[in-house]
């Protein structure tokens, strides 16, 4: 939206709830949350001598003040300080000295000084005024000015915040800053950070020529993330490659859990030969204040996530695992908005979902078999299950695959049964999806959408002791239930068509 139109929104939104003052209160906070403490940290960078001192001085309380608002008790000056330094380098390394060695910064300062003085100015006709004279009387007359007023100061936000997000970016140099624990005071050239090839153990590509104009998956994980897990991911990865539309590349942070021991050594060689992609130098090289930010900010817990970076060097989505897991290569370029388009397209269906993780399955629905996946740990009803299934469709000439989806591999030697990676994956794509609905839709459509319901009773078979689920070719939909239901099911289908062969019969002899 324009400026103007912007204006007009957030006044008429945040009008509906809150009084003059609380709607300024709102958006001046919001602004200066996003942009303040990175505009003064721009303009430390062509402060004079004499400035320089006081604006870090302001930065400093920020920073102090932020911790406070956390519950973050600072206790030790030297990591205030390194926090002091990473949180600047941060802020200041993401854009670039524009072409007018930022003259133009100077009237957009000019243009925060005089919003903050007609709020000042709104304050005293709202506040202090409104204690002397009562509504009906001198107030009436400044209406209209308030109303002015107000119209321009958040017109004044929304015309900073299109200049700051215009200021030319710096691609990924706050990457560098998170893993590079930067000194305000470097020189050019120096701890630059360093990536090695997870399958060669070079440590000569620097990310500003290895990465540039590419969007980066940053895949964080501890040293315990599983084999089944990066073999998803790199079979996903291989597939962009041939792609050449979809240019990123994945960097792997490991984020180690206490002391980097032999035993860590090791680990962390092995799942080295599993990646095709990139790591950064070492895991001992990831401060402990970036593991703080990792874990806060981007939510990091145990699970591995995947942070999205833009060209610009923008995190554009901070976990987008879970859209990898559903469609692989068409979530590129993983953004939210990709995401919501995917669940848009026609071609999007649950029982699609639900069926094509395996190739194998997917020909089988194109050769007009019917597909029926089951799974539990009960001997006996999955003897009876499926010889009574594959009874009763023979019978009735349906060509039919069922095919165990559990751990217990041997339980029916004449079922197609998954390997334990393709049944760990069938689990959690499920997962995946449930996550992305819910992050996708709002709450209150997620409250009435039927893909939410259909998933979380899917889901529930995990630890059910039989389940059955059903795939025609011919219909867009699927029936599934626990294994009784199923059963039951199928032995109605069977009396059925037992009904209709005796009617046809019949028929035929008149």
């Amino acid at each position: 939206m324009d400026e103007h139109t912007s204006t007009l929104f957030l006044l008429e939104t945040h009008g509906r709830k809150y009084f003059v003052d609380n709607i300024l209160i709102l958006i001046l906070t919001s602004f200066a949350v996003e942009h303040g403490a990175w505009l003064l940290a721009l303009k430390s960078i062509f402060a004079d001598s004499s400035e320089q001192e006081d604006i870090n001085m302001v930065l400093k309380r920020v920073v102090s003040l932020t911790s406070k608002l956390r519950g973050e008790a600072k206790t030790d000056a030297a990591d205030c300080e390194t926090g002091f330094r990473i949180y600047i380098s941060l802020l200041s390394s993401t854009v670039r000295m524009p072409s007018d060695g930022w003259k133009s910064m100077e009237s957009l300062y000019n243009l925060i000084r005089a919003m903050l003085e007609v709020n000042e100015v709104i304050r005293f006709l709202l506040i202090d005024l409104s204690s002397r004279y009562s509504p009906g009387s001198l107030m009436d007359e400044f209406n209209d000015l308030v109303c002015l007023s107000l119209y321009w100061i958040v017109y004044g936000v929304t015309s900073c915040s299109s200049q700051c997000n215009a200021l030319p970016k710096n691609g990924y140099y706050a990457l560098i800053a998170l893993f590079d624990q930067p000194q305000l005071d470097r020189s050019e050239g120096s701890d630059k950070l360093k990536l090695c090839r997870c399958d060669r153990n070079h440590m000569d590509f620097s990310v500003s020529t290895t990465l540039r104009d590419k969007i980066l998956l940053l895949l964080i994980s501890g040293l315990d993330i599983s084999s089944n897990e990066i073999l998803f991911l790199r079979d996903t990865y291989i597939e962009s490659n041939t792609s050449v539309q979809q240019d990123y590349e994945i960097v792997w942070v490991p984020i180690l859990s206490g002391q980097w021991t032999t035993s860590s050594e090791e680990k962390c060689a092995t799942l080295l030969q599993m990646m095709l992609w990139y790591m950064v130098e070492h895991p001992n090289f990831i401060s402990e204040k970036t593991k703080n930010f990792i874990r806060q900010v981007w939510k990091f817990k145990r699970r591995p996530i995947v942070v999205v970076i833009d060209e610009d060097g923008d995190v554009v989505y901070p976990n987008v695992i879970h859209m990898i897991y559903i469609w692989g290569s068409k979530a590129f370029p993983f953004t939210p908005l990709r995401e919501r388009t995917l669940w848009d397209s026609a071609e999007t269906r649950l029982d699609s979902l639900v069926f094509d993780f395996d190739p194998n399955i997917t020909r089988m629905l194109e050769d007009e078999k019917w597909v029926i996946l089951y799974g539990g740990n009960d001997f006996e009803w999955s003897r009876k299950f499926t010889t009574q299934v594959r009874k009763v469709l023979s019978d009735a000439c349906i060509l039919v695959e069922m095919i165990y989806v559990g751990e217990n591999i041997k339980l029916d030697p004449q079922t197609y049964s998954l390997d334990l990676r393709k049944v760990c994956y069938f689990w959690t794509r499920l997962e995946s999806i449930l996550i992305s609905r819910y992050q996708s839709f709002s709450a209150r459509d997620s409250g009435t959408d039927p893909i939410l319901g259909e998933v979380k009773k899917l889901l529930s078979y995990k630890s059910a002791e039989t389940w059955a689920c059903l795939r025609t070719p011919s219909s867009d939909s699927m029936v599934h239930g626990l294994g009784d239901v199923m059963l039951h099911g199928f032995m109605k289908f069977e009396m059925r068509e037992r009904d209709v062969q005796t009617k046809e019969s019949t028929h035929s002899c008149d």
